[in-house]
């Protein structure tokens, strides 16, 4: 997995594939495949960055999960 800073929001399908990938913007780094990655730098919505430590990529992923549905 690699990351980047969004600047532009965007969409990336792969190749006779029914998965495709959405991103936002946002100030924070985001964390997505290679191919994902590679594919919105080459487009200028977003900038290759550096992971961050383990503390704070572990905090930003528990902000991503979905409510419980009971």
């Amino acid at each position: 997995m690699a990351w980047m800073l969004v600047s532009t929001g965007g969409t990336f399908r792969r190749p006779r594939s029914v998965y495709s990938f959405t991103f936002a913007a946002g100030p924070e780094p985001q964390e997505w495949p290679q191919d994902v990655v590679t594919f919105a730098v080459s487009k200028g919505w977003a900038e290759p960055a550096n992971p961050p430590s383990r503390q704070v990529a572990t905090a930003s992923k528990r902000k991503k999960k979905p409510p419980a549905v009971l």
